[in-house]
């Protein structure tokens, strides 16, 4: 076999294998979006859920703006979440805390924010919420 048919066949293999890893990750985010937990948090676009307005350090308005969500209280399929102390512009670094260290991430425990079932697979689809994690229990 030629060598650029050897190359062009690892390279649309490890295409394949990069999707279906994609594609295993949104299965999961899916069954966790279906299936809520107290504590799973979510990267999402806060200004698409909360009522107050976000700013940068310098007082600058943030909008859209971008941060964490986290699950309080679950019913069912319904959820109330609260929103991050923290908010940013880009997408990506709310995806990185996300990664991170939870424990050291701050919640607003004052404005609790109710989402049914529907409404938070809707959110997840239209891209409000754009990761979902949930943490091992302790």
């Amino acid at each position: 076999m030629r060598p650029t048919r050897l190359l062009a066949a690892a390279a649309l293999f490890a295409a394949a294998f990069a999707l279906a890893a994609c594609t295993g990750a949104k299965d999961a985010e899916l069954a966790q979006i279906a299936a809520p937990a107290a504590g799973d948090v979510y990267a999402a676009e806060l200004s698409a859920f909360s009522g107050y307005g976000f700013t940068d350090d310098a007082g600058e308005t943030i909008e859209p703006a971008y941060g964490l969500l986290k699950v309080i209280a679950v019913d069912g399929r319904d959820v109330v979440v609260v929103t991050g102390n923290s908010a940013v512009r880009d997408p990506s670094t709310s995806r990185q805390a996300l990664r991170g260290d939870l424990a050291e991430v701050a919640f607003d425990d004052s404005e609790e924010i109710p989402l049914s079932g529907a409404q938070l697979r809707e959110a997840y689809d239209a891209g409000k919420i754009y990761a979902v994690r949930r943490p091992a229990a302790p």
